[in-house]
């Protein structure tokens, strides 16, 4: 803050407020690290007190039992605990394993022997109905293998960890009771809003801001990924972006390029493709073409998406009042397609000890683009043109007629 301090008075709260906010974070990660730092018995103190078992006790001897004596007292008791052994030895039955031994047994003594009717008729301990066959009718068994059964083949199912990811989003999303097939705990999620054509609009139907709504209540989310936005959900966005403190993959696809209106930014953005250059030089006055930081551009300069600061500075604002946050976002590599961008969020909402790279997809324009001393290090990458060269062939001669076989059908 105390590098860039023009672009942080520039913010919708000001400097003093993110100022006394860094403060009251590092003094909250300062303890957190302390807590985490402390031995499993030192950071519950309750364990450090001495346990405390429950003192026996005994029950009061009645003036029958005074006028006994020891040798009656015990002889009692004895006499009490046969009785109640004899009791168990009489009403026990014998285990279920047992009995399902013993009727196996009876029935598999056979093996393949005949068996005549008075056989089959004296067997009433065995466990199996037999059918009422008439005399002289000799019955053959024969001993099943139980590994002859074909072994049954299971197949993994698929889980909802599987299940729209950012290698393959969610197709067509539509928000409503569907979030709640999405488990909370996913550690990458991916969504496609690209929705199908309505029955009152010619083309696409665009998803309401509103659906989005519980995309902030991930927390362990890795990977993020967003494509076929018809409009800007950078409110939401945001949001779960500083919810989700180890979030390292983030990818924002529109389905609409940016249309500039006005001539002046028409000639002096560039898109960013084969042969931009991105500007080196590292620090600018403090710009913003965003309109009332809702993630549009504003209506005077064209319509598309806009990589809007102040939209990341109301998500935050949001999210500190819903869980923890922290100072910058901890996002590794973020990926853009149809985006105007500038280098104010970079500059306050990027952490540039863990931003790694930026990709541009397609279809982006440069407002003004650049990046601080402190992250020099940050690849940029951009689409570029392959040109490949014609290679040569050597020309084979030949007589066509010699080579060519002609098969009749």
């Amino acid at each position: 803050m105390e590098e860039h301090p023009e672009h942080w008075r520039n913010t919708l709260m000001g400097w003093d407020f993110w100022q006394d906010a860094k403060q009251y974070e590092d003094k909250i990660s300062q303890e957190l690290d302390i807590a985490l730092d402390l031995d499993l018995p030192k950071r519950f103190p309750f364990n450090l007190v001495p346990e405390e078992t429950p003192t026996k006790r005994q029950r009061r001897l009645s003036m029958s039992d005074a006028s006994k004596t020891g040798l009656q007292r015990h002889s009692s008791l004895s006499t009490g605990v046969s009785r109640f052994r004899a009791h168990e030895r009489r009403t026990r039955s014998p285990s279920p394993r047992k009995v399902m031994t013993s009727s196996l047994n009876h029935f598999t003594s056979r093996g393949s022997a005949p068996m005549t009717l008075s056989a089959l008729r004296s067997g009433r301990s065995s466990p199996f109905k037999q059918p009422d066959l008439p005399p002289g009718v000799i019955v053959k068994t024969r001993e099943v293998s139980p590994s002859s059964a074909p072994p049954i083949s299971r197949q993994p199912t698929p889980t909802a960890d599987d299940f729209a990811t950012a290698e393959s989003p969610f197709i067509g999303f539509r928000g409503g009771l569907t979030w709640s097939d999405l488990p909370r705990t996913k550690k990458t999620l991916g969504l496609d809003l690209f929705g199908p054509s309505g029955e009152e609009t010619n083309g696409p139907s665009r998803l309401n801001i509103i659906e989005l709504e519980p995309l902030c209540q991930f927390r362990c989310l890795r990977s993020l990924r967003i494509t076929g936005m018809l409009q800007s959900y950078q409110a939401f966005i945001w949001q779960a972006a500083w919810l989700n403190l180890d979030l390292e993959e983030l990818s924002l696809e529109m389905g609409l390029e940016p249309e500039i209106d006005s001539t002046v930014h028409r000639a002096q953005w560039k898109a960013i493709e084969d042969g931009w250059e991105m500007d080196k030089k590292h620090y600018a006055e403090p710009v913003y073409h965003g309109n009332l930081g809702d993630g549009a551009l504003h209506p005077d300069i064209g319509c598309g998406e806009y990589l809007d600061k102040h939209s990341i500075e109301k998500a935050k604002i949001l999210a500190m009042a819903r869980g923890r946050t922290s100072q910058r976002m901890s996002v590794k590599h973020l990926t853009l397609s149809g985006f105007v961008v500038d280098a104010g969020p970079f500059l306050h909402w990027f952490d540039p000890q863990r931003l790694q790279s930026i990709k541009f997809k397609g279809q982006c324009l440069d407002a003004g683009f650049w990046l601080p001393q402190s992250m020099e290090h940050v690849i940029v990458r951009y689409p570029r043109r392959i040109e490949l060269e014609p290679v040569a062939v050597k020309m084979v001669s030949g007589d066509p007629q010699k080579e060519l076989k002609v098969v009749d059908i």
